[in-house]
């Protein structure tokens, strides 16, 4: 990939986050530091010393936040039981879209998702605790891990772009926190990427996903956005980035309108991916 562009170049969490996993040292005082005091784990806060290339995320809970050989749709991210397939699904490692409960009946305009697991268990906690101001670093290294993930994948090598999901001002002022722009810094830690973070827009305040159905979750993301900069996005492969996938709505409108504006390819990538019923 060609080197980025000045208006590309890592902020200062990117910095920030090569400075503490000691990556780039500006001083060697800073590895004696290291030495001396250990980083600690985002996650539990234990002292990691076994590597200083894990973004402030120990093995231990690297491991406990990743569904390894699990099988998944490629196409919407979905888990699936493992209990309910067979074992050429199993070794297969996904289905076909047509065996997928979270794409049947659906017009998707996006083309792949990728999560790190089922939003269940260890996972499903970091997530909350994402969403908290005070977990800023907490987040970054989570968005640094699902960098790390995604550059193993042959299908994302073809990305232009990374963008994250809008935050509508009025909920960014009550959170204090704009979590899908601290994984987005995350990821362009471990990627050379461009990325355009301020590309989408939330033209109007929501009601909160969680409290509403499959149905009533498109409608209340239904024309909710809007791209600042057309022609930006045209006959580009994107790599939209958000923190959790339920239903899919909100990515599915996102993925619509890039499309109309002429996106080539539309992938998306979260931290977990739930399931929405009715």
């Amino acid at each position: 990939m060609s080197p980025l562009p000045s208006e590309h170049r890592p902020s200062y969490r990117r910095k920030f986050l090569k400075d503490r996993a000691g990556i780039t040292w500006a001083c060697p005082w800073k590895a004696a530091k290291a030495l001396i005091f250990p980083l600690h784990c985002a996650c539990c806060q234990q002292a990691c010393r076994e590597s200083s290339t894990r973004m402030v995320l120990c093995t231990d809970c690297e491991k406990s936040l990743i569904a390894e050989q699990a099988a998944t749709c490629r196409r919407c991210g979905f888990f699936f039981p493992v209990s309910k397939l067979s074992q050429f699904q199993l070794d297969q490692g996904d289905l076909p879209v047509t065996n997928c409960p979270g794409c049947a009946n659906r017009k998707l305009w996006f083309d792949d998702t990728f999560a790190l697991g089922p939003y269940q268990g260890p996972l499903r906690e970091v997530v909350l605790r994402s969403k908290r101001a005070a977990e800023e670093t907490l987040t970054l290294s989570l968005g640094a891990l699902l960098g790390r993930r995604l550059h193993k994948l042959p299908e994302l090598r073809s990305v232009d772009m990374v963008i994250n999901t809008p935050m509508h001002w009025k909920r960014r002022l009550h959170r204090g926190i704009a979590t899908t722009e601290l994984l987005l810094s995350g990821i362009l830690s471990q990627l050379n990427l461009r990325s355009a973070s301020g590309l989408l827009r939330c033209t109007r305040s929501t009601g909160k996903q969680g409290m509403l159905s499959s149905s009533q979750r498109q409608r209340n993301v239904s024309r909710a956005f809007r791209i600042t900069v057309p022609h930006r996005v045209r006959d580009q492969h994107l790599l939209v980035v958000d923190d959790v996938m339920t239903s899919g709505a909100t990515l599915n409108e996102i993925a619509r309108i890039l499309h109309r504006a002429g996106a080539r390819r539309i992938s998306n990538v979260v931290l977990a991916r739930g399931y929405c019923l009715g």
